[in-house]
């Protein structure tokens, strides 16, 4: 049977065929699916696929000492996540502006937001952040305004609360042989992991170093990889 290709001209000039595009489609498709059976097998067992053992291990922190939380919140289940905590002296100072509260800090790993997703998908919800964007949402609050759907005291703090986002630290890091994709976030102390069409996230708060805390969510990113997907 002949197969007749229709060439797709692409922003570099160069010509795809559709053939390659059903098959891309296809691939996604089958590995969202992959994904999707995959959350599935741990929903509810987050402490599954992040064991204590395996982040006391990263970590190098005892077994016996660690504080384990799993929450469940919320219905949905990527909002739920593990964590794993260890107190190693590390303090959090509180400014209250007439005194400072001074409390243990502990060592922190986590792992959270784990659902089925595409590749497209993935690429898209940690591209970086644009003045685009930002005018975006300018525009889509003064359209609420306008309709009558906000008002401008709410529209208002939303921008301030966009235009806040944009002006602090928003750094992508996207990294090459931890898994399908990653991008680590600096701001947050997390990384952002793509394989076999699952997400997770994967938080590291151990250090005041954040090139210490990369180094250990990459670590159990690759590890989780390894020994559970």
């Amino acid at each position: 049977m002949a197969v007749i290709l229709v060439a797709v001209e692409t922003c570099g000039g160069e010509s795809t065929s559709s053939e390659s595009l059903v098959d891309s489609g296809k691939i996604d498709k089958a590995m969202t699916e992959l994904g999707l059976k995959t959350a599935e097998k741990f929903n509810g067992k987050l402490d599954e696929l992040l064991t204590l053992e395996m982040a006391a291990k990263v970590t190098e922190n005892d077994l016996n000492t660690a504080e384990k939380k799993y929450s469940k919140v919320f219905e949905d289940p990527k909002t739920h996540y593990v964590s794993y905590g260890w107190t190693n002296g590390r303090k959090h100072i509180s400014d209250l502006g007439f005194t400072k509260i001074e409390t243990d800090k502990p060592d922190l790993v986590q792992l959270s937001w784990v659902s089925a997703t595409s590749a497209e998908n993935f690429r898209n919800m940690y591209r970086e952040i644009t003045e685009e964007d930002l005018q975006n949402v300018r525009d889509a609050m003064d359209s609420k305004i306008k309709e009558g759907q906000l008002d401008a005291q709410s529209a208002k703090m939303a921008k301030e609360m966009a235009e806040g986002f944009m002006s602090g630290n928003n750094s992508r890091e996207w990294l090459d042989g931890v898994a399908d994709m990653a991008v680590w976030m600096e701001r947050d102390k997390s990384l952002k992991v793509f394989h076999k069409g699952l997400t997770f996230s994967v938080l590291a708060d151990v250090s005041d170093d954040n090139t210490e805390n990369r180094n250990i969510a990459i670590a159990l990113a690759k590890l989780i990889i390894k020994e559970k997907l």
